[in-house]
C-alpha cells in the first residue's frame, strides 16, 4: 500500500513537470497584449498592441491560420489590412543568425480575403530551405469582431522553423502603433495604399493599430478581450484570451462659452474711389477696437471643455469656414495667421487667455471649396478682393498633442484672422467655424459649430441686443423679488433670447415673445420654469445673483426692478444698449 502511494506521488510530480515543459514546446504560442483604456460608449477607440511569440521548433506553414474575436457585442471601427514580412536589415543580427534572409521576389499568393496577395522583392520572407519562406497577413473589416492572421507560403507548402538554437523564439508584434516591430526594421510591415492588390508600402501609424467600436448598448462588461483559435487547432496559445483594453469613464466634451465674450457684428468695409479700399481682416479673439468688429466684441474664446482631463494622445483638427451655415466659396477665408493651442485646469485660465497665449499646433495645410491646395493671404488690412489660390475655407491641423498637459480638461484654441472678399459678403451674413477634432488614429472626439460674427454694424440709435447687469437673484426669498420688462419698439411681433449667467457658473437660455410696440412683463422666479440650463456647475437655477443677457430680432428696450416687499426698499434701472 505504502509503495502504491510513493508511485502516486511520483506520477503526480512527473505529469507537473511534463505539462510545464509543454508550455515551451513547438506549436506553442505566447500572447502579450498591452491593455489600453477605451472611453464607455466610443464608438471608435484604440486597443492594445499584441506580441505573439512561436517556441522553438515551431513550424509555420503556408496555409496556417489565426483567428482572434472581439467580445461578444465589441467590433472593428477600421479595417485592418497589412502583411509583415522579415526584413534584411543588419539591425536584428539575432534574427539575421536565426535565418537565412534571402531576397527572393514570388509572384501572386492565395489567401483567405478572396484575392491575391501580392509582393515584391523588397518584402523578403522568413526563409527555410523547405520551399521558401513565409509571410504573416493581417485583415479585419469594419463592423466584424474577427481579426485573422494568415501564413502565406512563398511557394505552395512553404514552411518555416523556428529555431534552430534553444533560446531562440519568434515574435512577431501587430496592431501596435508601430510601423518598427520589434523584430523587423522599418520595412518590415507593408501596405496595399492603392489597392492593386501589392503589399509594397511601408504602413503608417494607423495601419498598424486596432481600433474598436464599444458603443453598442448590449456590450455591458468592464474588459474587452481578444479569443484566440487556430485552424485544426494548431496552436496553443497562452493565454487564449487575453485583455486587449479596459472600459475607462465616458468622456463628456462640448463648447463652454466663457460670460461676456459673444458673437458680435463684423465691420463690412466699403471700396474707395480714392485711395485705399477698407475691408479690414476680423480675429475672433481679439477686442475692439482695430480687429475688424464693430463695438459689440468681445474677445469671443473658443474654449472645449471636457468632464475628465483629456487623454494624452495625438489628435488631428479640422476646422471649415461656413456662412449662413453653407459650406463652399462664401467669401470669407482663412489668412495665414498660424493657428495656436493651449491647455488648462480651470475654466478661468481658458477663459482669461489672450492672443499672447497659446503654442503653434502640428502643420497646417489649407485647401480651397473643391478641396484642391489653397494659399492663405496675409491678414488685410485695406484689401477688399481675395485672390483665386488665396480662398481657403478649410484648415487641417496635422497629428499633435494640442499643447495639452496631464490633468487640462479645457482647451482653448486661438483661430487666425480671417480675410474677406466684398463681392461675395453682404449685411446679415452669419460667419461660423465647423470644427472636428479626431483622436489618431481612431475616433472623432468632438465635433461643434462655433459663431464669429454677423456682417454689418448696427445703425445708431437702434439696439438688437442689451444688458440687464444686475438681480439679486431670481428666486423670491428673503422678502425680494425681481422683475423684469423688455418692450419691442419695433413695427412687428418679435421675440427675444435671454441668457441667464449666474454667479455660481450656472447658464441658461429662453426665448420670450414681444408683440410690436408693446412690452414683456414678468417675475423672474415665474420664468425658471421655462429656462433651459446650457452650463451646468452648481446645477440650480435661482440661488444666486444673476445677469441677464437679451437679443431680439426687433428694436428693443426694457426696464429692470426689485424690491424688499418687508421694508419696501426698492429700485430700477435701464438696460445698457450692447448694440
Amino acid at each position: 500500500m505504502r509503495n502504491k502511494k510513493v508511485f502516486f506521488v511520483i506520477a503526480s510530480i512527473f505529469s507537473i513537470f511534463v505539462l510545464a515543459g509543454a508550455a515551451f514546446a513547438a506549436n506553442t504560442a505566447n500572447i502579450n497584449v498591452t491593455s489600453e483604456p477605451v472611453r464607455a460608449g466610443a464608438s471608435c477607440d484604440k486597443s492594445g498592441g499584441i506580441t505573439i511569440t512561436f517556441d522553438r521548433d515551431t513550424v509555420l506553414t503556408d496555409g496556417d491560420q489565426i483567428t482572434m474575436d472581439l467580445t461578444l457585442n465589441v467590433t472593428l471601427c477600421t479595417d485592418i489590412d497589412i502583411v509583415i514580412s522579415n526584413a534584411d536589415t543588419a539591425a536584428y543580427a539575432d534574427l539575421e543568425n536565426l535565418v537565412d534572409i534571402e531576397d527572393v521576389g514570388w509572384d501572386e499568393i492565395n489567401s483567405d480575403i478572396g484575392g491575391p496577395v501580392v509582393l515584391t522583392d523588397a518584402v523578403a520572407p522568413f526563409s527555410s530551405s523547405v520551399g521558401g519562406g513565409v509571410y504573416f497577413h493581417i485583415y479585419g473589416i469594419e463592423g466584424q469582431a474577427r481579426v485573422t492572421i494568415d501564413v502565406i507560403g512563398e511557394n505552395p507548402g512553404a514552411s518555416f522553423t523556428v529555431g534552430p538554437d534553444s533560446e531562440d523564439n519568434l515574435a512577431i508584434t501587430l496592431l501596435a502603433q508601430n510601423t518598427n516591430a520589434d523584430y523587423v526594421g522599418e520595412e518590415g510591415i507593408f501596405v496595399d495604399s492603392d489597392n492593386d492588390g501589392v503589399y509594397d508600402e511601408s504602413a503608417l501609424l494607423a495601419n498598424n493599430t486596432m481600433c474598436i467600436d464599444v458603443s453598442n448598448p448590449a456590450f455591458t462588461g468592464d474588459t474587452v478581450r481578444g479569443n484566440f483559435d487556430s485552424r485544426s487547432d494548431k496552436f496553443t496559445f497562452l493565454p487564449s484570451n487575453p485583455q486587449i483594453a479596459h472600459i475607462a469613464p465616458a468622456l463628456g466634451i462640448g463648447f463652454d462659452a466663457c460670460k461676456d465674450r459673444e458673437p458680435g457684428h463684423i465691420e463690412l468695409g466699403d471700396r474707395i474711389t480714392q485711395g485705399s479700399d477698407t475691408c479690414d481682416a476680423f480675429d475672433n479673439e481679439a477686442s475692439y477696437p482695430g480687429n475688424g468688429f464693430c463695438l459689440d466684441h468681445v474677445n469671443n474664446n473658443m474654449i472645449i471643455a471636457a468632464s475628465s482631463p483629456f487623454d494624452m494622445a495625438e489628435y488631428a483638427v479640422t476646422m471649415e469656414i461656413l456662412v449662413n451655415g453653407q459650406s463652399g466659396d462664401n467669401g470669407v477665408y482663412w489668412s495665414s495667421q498660424l493657428p495656436l493651442s493651449e491647455g488648462y485646469g480651470t475654466k478661468d485660465d481658458a477663459c482669461d487667455a489672450t492672443n499672447a497665449n497659446g503654442a503653434a499646433l502640428g502643420a497646417a495645410t489649407y485647401e480651397l471649396a473643391n478641396r484642391s491646395a489653397a494659399t492663405p493671404e496675409a491678414p488685410h488690412s485695406d484689401d477688399c478682393d481675395v485672390e483665386a489660390d488665396g480662398r481657403a475655407v478649410v484648415m487641417n491641423i496635422a497629428a499633435c498633442d494640442l499643447n495639452l498637459a496631464a490633468q487640462d480638461d479645457f482647451l482653448w484654441f486661438n483661430l487666425p484672422a480671417l480675410n474677406y472678399d466684398i463681392d461675395d459678403v453682404q449685411e446679415g451674413d452669419v460667419v461660423t467655424v465647423e470644427i472636428t477634432i479626431n483622436k489618431v488614429p481612431c475616433g472623432q472626439l468632438f465635433t461643434g459649430i462655433w459663431e464669429i460674427g454677423t456682417f454689418g454694424c448696427q445703425a445708431p440709435g437702434v439696439s438688437n441686443t442689451i444688458l440687464f447687469p444686475y438681480f439679486t437673484n431670481m428666486e423670491a426669498a428673503e422678502s425680494y423679488w425681481d422683475g423684469i420688462a423688455i418692450v419691442n419698439l419695433g413695427s412687428t411681433d418679435g421675440t427675444a433670447t435671454l441668457t441667464i449667467y449666474e454667479a455660481d457658473g450656472d447658464v441658461a437660455t429662453m426665448d420670450v415673445n414681444v408683440s410690436a410696440n408693446s412690452s414683456y412683463v414678468n417675475l423672474l422666479s415665474a420664468m425658471i420654469s421655462g429656462m433651459t440650463l446650457t452650463t451646468s456647475v452648481d446645477g440650480t437655477l435661482g440661488n444666486a445673483r444673476v445677469y441677464i443677457r437679451v437679443a431680439a430680432d426687433f428694436n428693443v428696450d426694457g426696464f429692470a426692478m426689485m424690491a424688499n416687499s418687508d421694508t419696501g426698499e426698492s429700485m430700477g434701472y435701464l438696460p445698457r444698449l450692447m448694440y
